[in-house]
């Protein structure tokens, strides 16, 4: 549910903003490629569907690849500690 995809949001970000580091969403698709659970030209992702629950997408393209490592780049600039409410 949309409260439950908040709520996760919530929790992640409650450890603290991610460590600095500099990279372009390109660099981060391109390095995929070389990751450890990649088979056969594609990587496994374990995504959550809902609070205790996960499934493993294997189909993921590259255009949504680079729409997370672009968000993950923009939210690793800006990103703030957001303790209230994360923990319920």
């Amino acid at each position: 549910t949309p409260a439950d995809a908040t709520r996760m949001q919530e929790l992640i970000r409650a450890y603290g903003p991610l460590k600095p580091f500099r990279a372009e969403a390109e660099q981060l698709v391109a390095l995929t490629a070389k990751d450890k659970k990649n088979r056969s030209g594609a990587c496994s992702f374990i995504l959550p569907t809902g609070i205790g629950s996960v499934t493993v997408v294997r189909d993921v393209s590259e255009r949504e690849l680079l729409d997370a490592a672009t968000e993950i780049v923009a939210e690793a600039g800006n990103a703030q500690p957001q303790l209230d409410g994360a923990m319920r």
